[in-house]
């Protein structure tokens, strides 16, 4: 879910191959469970991402995010995501990445395999499409604690672009982590075989509703 054209002058002076191309939005914020049919799941998050290669670093995109899932079967929810990303210190310099795709249950709140596809939009054009599908865990604690690792593939739908793999582990923390959570999360985006990489880490809020 990259832009067609860069807009940002800070792209190129860091890992050249895996962000020239304006890395798309890899965080999560969610866990292995499903909404329930015929309920909601509403999640905003906050994420700071960039990159490092040879011992340099440097935070280069925001992000603010809305995640919404509804269950349309026992085990299938619908989920879609609008994200918004700017470029740190250059104002008005910003895409939106938006995505949609079942996710389906695989072992009952513990494993779950989300397929969304999406596209990014940056000044009226419109990247190419891709899919991200990704194995998303939850190891629960208690009531109030678990976590939330997960892995994905970032597969361009047209020419242009590379395979990407990105890595993320959450939490989420509240008093009944089924209704509402805080989710803290980290990840890690690369292209294999590049020394570079990219990073995230940000912090979510999710509400669902009924039980």
């Amino acid at each position: 879910m990259r832009p067609h054209t860069p807009t940002t002058r800070s792209l190129s002076l860091l890992i050249p191959l895996l962000l020239s191309a304006c890395y798309p939005p890899f965080a999560e914020m969610q866990s292995a469970r499903l909404t329930g049919q015929g309920h909601h799941e509403f999640t905003g998050y906050y994420s700071s991402s960039g990159g490092e290669n040879n011992g340099s670093s440097q935070k280069l995109y925001n992000h603010v995010g809305l995640a919404w899932s509804t269950g349309v079967a026992s085990n299938i929810d619908l989920r879609a995501r609008v994200e918004r990303v700017s470029v740190t210190g250059e104002y008005g310099d910003a895409y939106t990445a938006l995505s949609f795709g079942p996710k389906f249950s695989l072992n009952k709140d513990h494993v779950a395999l989300n397929v969304p596809v999406g596209f990014a939009i940056s000044d009226g054009e419109t990247s190419t499409w891709e899919v991200h599908p990704t194995l998303l865990f939850t190891a629960p604690v208690s009531k109030s604690f678990e976590f939330n690792p997960s892995a994905k593939l970032l597969l361009p739908l047209g020419g242009g672009s590379s395979t990407l793999m990105a890595v993320n582990v959450g939490a989420a923390i509240g008093t009944d982590v089924e209704r509402w959570a805080i989710r803290p999360e980290v990840g890690f985006l690369f292209k294999p075989g590049d020394s570079g990489y990219a990073y995230h880490f940000g912090v979510g809020f999710s509400y669902r509703t009924g039980k």
